[in-house]
């Protein structure tokens, strides 16, 4: 609000000026332009160094998730923590390397990403889990329903249970490792899936069965906490 009422002030005082020109009083605008003009300035200025800031924030934010780093190994730590929320009456144990992070996109629930460094998880960062129900996910369990499969199905296992299957399937730009399910119409989802979402750089690498077997445990803690 401070440096707002820097750029409120400069298009007074160069308004005042404006009039005093137009009354031939130049002398007297002179001064009141160049206070206004200096108000402006420094208000372009403070811009500048907030967005320096912001940028540096950023870079250090996100610098322990970057993917050149996350590609080098994956690190599987020694506990677990519990993914929740009570609204949704479902949850998970994971493994710490990923942290809880905030969800801005409707059909993405229970986030947590890949920050091993991190007290928080950061959302757009990869590698993910997180139940979706987005339609690459939701149709394949509705079409798993009918058929037994579906596609672009790799790796399909039919499972008993709280699952119904668990599979892989490109995902955009990624690879997406999931746990299918279907709940009943009282339940917060109706056909969802438990998912990993990682680049594709992991296919057949090491990184790739650490991050499977951590998901694989995710799912089998997966519950109803209420």
């Amino acid at each position: 609000m401070k440096k707002n009422s820097k750029l409120l002030l400069g298009i007074v005082w160069i308004a005042v000026a404006i009039l005093c020109f137009c009354i031939n009083k130049i002398v007297v605008g002179i001064p009141w332009l160049l206070i206004g003009l200096l108000n402006i300035y420094f208000y372009i200025m403070s811009h500048k160094i907030d967005k320096k800031a912001n940028i540096k924030y950023t870079q250090n934010t996100f610098d322990d998730n970057t993917y050149e780093k996350v590609y080098d190994t994956i690190k599987v730590l020694d506990e677990e923590s519990m993914i929740q929320n009570e609204y949704i009456g479902y949850g998970y144990s994971v493994n710490k390397a990923f942290k809880e992070a905030k969800s801005h996109a409707g059909e993405v629930e229970l986030l947590c990403t890949y920050a091993p460094n991190s007290e928080y998880g950061c959302e757009g960062v990869l590698p993910y889990i997180a139940v979706q129900i987005d339609d690459a996910v939701y149709c394949a369990v509705e079409e798993y329903k009918s058929t037994k499969s579906f596609n672009g199905a790799i790796n399909l296992e039919q499972l008993n249970g709280k699952f119904m299957f668990r599979a892989k399937q490109e995902y955009y730009d990624d690879m997406m490792y999931f746990y299918g399910f279907e709940h009943s119409e009282d339940d917060y989802w109706d056909m969802a899936g438990l998912c990993l979402v990682y680049p594709k750089q992991y296919v057949g690498t090491v990184n790739e069965e650490k991050l499977m077997q951590i998901l694989d445990k995710a799912a089998q803690s997966f519950k109803k906490i209420n």
